[in-house]
């Protein structure tokens, strides 16, 4: 049974991967095969000739000399039988390492020896300065990232939280573990997460599927002010080592500005395209526009040269002509003023008149329009306040223009009725016009859309009231050239308020 368990002892102290040395108080009497390794000997001879102070350097790490302290364990250990410390050894080539050192006293025949076990514990602690530095870089990056990485239990419980989780969302992490998805994110937008989870999940059951794959995907959440952000979120799974799903880990970007500058190419384009579709309906409304004047000018024109037709007839032809010639004067005027406008070539001609006078100036407009048209309405003016009976520094010519092509609105889409033009201080400097009717209103989608070119509140009734969609928007350039602002007080069905407002600059 001895000679069974010297064999057994022999073999562990053969084959031990530690360093192995029987010491007596003063030499060391043993080594085994893994002291030649370990201490880079040539041959056991070269270690039983040493003492073992001479295995470390002049000093440890505190500062102690190694043989004094070698000698103070060695005693130590007779005294208690076993102590364990850590230890500073010196290769024969004379490289220093940390060892973790265990001296245990036996009894061999009637004489106490020492077995010596020395560690090597270079690569240990080569691992776990790694390790530690890896996890330091791991730390700085989520200390600094502008995203956040965050992970999650099964059941979508925060287990960690980046410290920029502030930077994004306002929040500290204490503040932020505390909350529920529910608190923080739109609630469609979780269900879709955890639909995303559960397809994740069904994915597992196929033994062929990408245990590193990652699911992204877009959410809308809440920062701490209650502001609304857009992020991305990109996540895995946490495996244990039987590669089972035992968590979630994710980063959250901030995608809110991407998601607006998106947004903002789709409204460009689709502006883009809208604009494209305008310019056409514009072209073919302007080619029926122009054509029915010049077929009435062409037509009528052929029929005055005609003898057999009588003195009176000829002069209502030549009406007619007149009238013709005046609306094609006027579309053409207006395409070349749109055009004007929108180069920045059109300079307002600014001189002194009497704003009064102007606005009194329409009272004949009627005798502009068919007898059987303008009939079926009263036009009338406003009582002129006072102090506009005065001059003002304007171009007279354009500020004509707005108020005729507002009045013509108000003819032109209504049957009948009344319609007024009027004026009133607003604020301290600034003059409002405006121009009422009873007509069919607007639809308050559409009070802005007006003012657009080649746009009426119904694109179906310019056929049926005809004009080219460029009246209002003309209006509207004017006016901002004026430094004013114009708009509509309407409601469908209850007429509608055309309005502007200028600066007023007195001459003197």
């Amino acid at each position: 049974m001895l000679d069974q368990h010297f064999s057994l002892y022999k073999t562990l102290f053969e084959l031990s991967d530690d360093a192995v040395l029987i010491l007596d108080e003063d030499s060391i009497v043993q080594c085994n095969p893994a002291c030649l390794r370990i201490l880079k000997a040539e041959s056991p001879i070269q270690i039983l000739s040493s003492h073992p102070a001479e295995l470390s350097p002049p000093l440890q790490t505190d500062g102690s000399n190694s043989k004094e302290k070698a000698k103070k364990l060695i005693f130590e250990c007779f005294e208690k039988g076993f102590i364990k410390f850590d230890w500073t050894h010196r290769r024969f080539s004379g490289e220093d390492f940390p060892a973790e050192v265990t001296l245990t006293r036996f009894e061999y025949g009637k004489k106490n020896l020492v077995l010596a076990v020395i560690r090597d514990l270079s690569e240990w602690i080569d691992s776990e300065t790694a390790r530690k530095d890896a996890e330091d870089r791991l730390q700085f990056i989520a200390n600094n990232t502008e995203d956040i990485i965050w992970m999650r239990d099964m059941r979508f419980r925060y287990t960690y939280l980046s410290p920029s989780v502030y930077r994004v969302k306002g929040y500290t992490v204490e503040e932020a573990l505390q909350l529920t998805p529910t608190q923080t994110a739109h609630r469609d937008d979780i269900k879709k997460a955890i639909e995303n989870l559960r397809e994740e999940l069904e994915k597992e059951k196929d033994p062929n599927s990408d245990p590193g794959r990652s699911r992204r995907f877009q959410m809308r959440e809440y920062k701490k002010d209650g502001s609304q952000i857009w992020t991305e979120q990109s996540m895995s799974f946490i495996r244990n080592n039987n590669n089972t799903p035992i968590g979630i880990m994710g980063i959250t970007r901030d995608i809110s500005e991407h998601v607006t500058i998106l947004d903002d190419l789709k409204r460009a384009k689709n502006q883009a395209e809208e604009s494209d579709r305008l310019k056409s309906s514009f072209l073919a409304n302007m080619s029926h526009e122009i054509r029915t004047p010049l077929n009435a000018i062409l037509g009528f024109a052929e029929l005055v040269g005609d003898n057999q037709i009588d003195h009176e007839e000829k002069r209502m032809f030549i009406g007619i002509i007149r009238k013709s010639s005046n609306q094609l004067l006027d579309i053409i005027s207006n395409i070349f003023d749109i055009s004007k406008l929108e180069t920045k070539q059109l300079v307002l001609n600014l001189h002194t008149h009497n704003i009064k006078s102007i606005i009194e100036g329409f009272i004949d407009i009627k005798d502009d329009l068919d007898p059987e048209v303008s009939s079926n309405y009263e036009f009338t003016i406003d009582t002129i306040p006072d102090h506009f009976d005065r001059s003002y520094i304007l171009d007279k010519e354009r500020l004509i223009q707005i108020i005729r092509n507002l009045i013509d609105n108000a003819f032109k889409f209504s049957s009948r009725g009344k319609i007024s033009l009027g004026a009133e201080l607003a604020g301290h400097k600034q003059i409002r016009i405006f121009v009422k009717d009873n007509g069919p209103g607007i639809k308050a989608k559409n009070t802005t859309l007006i003012f657009e070119r080649f746009r009426q509140a119904h694109e179906s009734l310019d056929r049926k009231f005809g004009g080219t969609g460029l009246g209002l928007a003309i209006c509207r350039s004017l006016v901002e050239l004026m430094d004013g602002e114009i708009g509509v007080i309407s409601e469908e069905g209850h007429g509608s308020e055309f309005w502007f407002t200028i600066p007023l600059n007195p001459s003197g």
